[in-house]
């Protein structure tokens, strides 16, 4: 039965899948067949008639040419088939249920998923790269010793909240959540709008991570630590941001060709990326949780999704 992906990831919907090379495989499969074929019959007609086809060499060059094209037009199609059905897998989560759509992007001269095939395999995507940045520019630095820096004794302010107790009490954990919305809209404070981040207060702000680069010393990394509250009696802290760079996707739109559904689908791949980033990374593997949602008014409220994915968190961590 399928479901609405308006309900998946609180409608962020469904991340694509990596694509495999069955297609390639298959398509060179039937290509070498066809072309045996094709000389077997050559093959044939040439040995059957040999002297009457070198007493009309140019008949049979006139000939030979529309058995090329024939040849050069069925294997096309042959190719543009095996994308169509490859692709059918992906319907939902990259074309939005849409067959038409996914039969259109199928056979073009150089098919959209062909070149979205090239784009991922060669990491030259604007989501890949992206996600790389924030990955090695932002995640391993503060994911490295995040406990560390949870624990750390708050030198600058004495009188400050001690995360470390919170930690050691269970009201905290050693979690660092990302929020991606699906729309891409990143507002500059978190638990200012009464709709979107209802339930969401600053609770404070960890110790400052300080970490030479790029030639800046002592470059300063701080991350806050918001309260999530139901409103039902259940509530927790969590350390919790946007992601930043999803505001660069936002924007482009404005001066580039990229539409909103584009903009989805890029959302999606960084999002893809990025867990696997952080999944085959033993510095940060276990400490950093994406979370996505739709970021629309009447989706699902970001404390609800929060809340489901620190149970979740909690439920595997212990």
């Amino acid at each position: 039965m399928a479901v609405n992906s308006s309900l998946v990831n609180y409608g962020f919907g469904e991340l694509p899948e990596k694509r495999d090379e069955s297609r390639q495989n298959n398509a060179a499969y039937i290509v070498i067949i066809v072309l045996v074929i094709i000389f077997i019959l050559i093959g044939v007609i040439w040995f059957d008639g040999k002297e009457e086809l070198q007493s009309n060499r140019i008949y049979n060059h006139v000939f030979s040419l529309p058995i090329v094209f024939v040849s050069a037009f069925f294997t096309k199609c042959l190719m543009c088939s095996f994308v169509f059905f490859e692709e059918w897998p992906h319907i939902e989560t990259r074309y939005n249920n849409s067959s038409a759509t996914c039969f259109k992007h199928c056979f073009q001269s150089l098919s959209v998923v062909e070149l979205s095939e090239i784009h991922e395999s060669t990491n030259i995507n604007v989501a890949q790269g992206l996600a790389w940045s924030y990955f090695t520019g932002y995640l391993k630095i503060i994911l490295k010793d995040l406990k560390g820096t949870v624990e750390k004794d708050r030198d600058d302010d004495p009188n400050g909240i001690s995360w470390k107790a919170e930690l050691n009490q269970g009201n905290l954990q050693c979690m660092f959540y990302a929020i991606v919305p699906l729309n891409c809209e990143i507002p500059s404070k978190l638990g200012d709008c009464p709709i979107k981040h209802k339930g969401i207060t600053f609770e404070g702000k960890l110790p400052t991570l300080y970490v030479d680069r790029a030639g800046v010393k002592d470059r300063p990394y701080v991350n806050s630590v918001y309260k999530i509250d139901n409103g039902k009696g259940e509530s927790k802290l969590a350390i919790c941001e946007y992601v930043t760079i999803i505001d660069t996707l936002f924007q482009m739109p404005l001066c580039t060709d990229i539409d909103p559904q584009k903009r989805e689908e890029q959302c999606r791949l960084l999002v893809s990326t990025l867990r696997d980033l952080i999944k085959e990374d033993k510095d940060c593997r276990n400490k950093c949780k994406i979370v996505t949602f739709s970021g629309k008014e009447d989706g699902p409220l970001l404390r609800d999704v929060l809340l489901d994915n620190i149970r979740n968190v909690g439920v595997q961590l212990e």
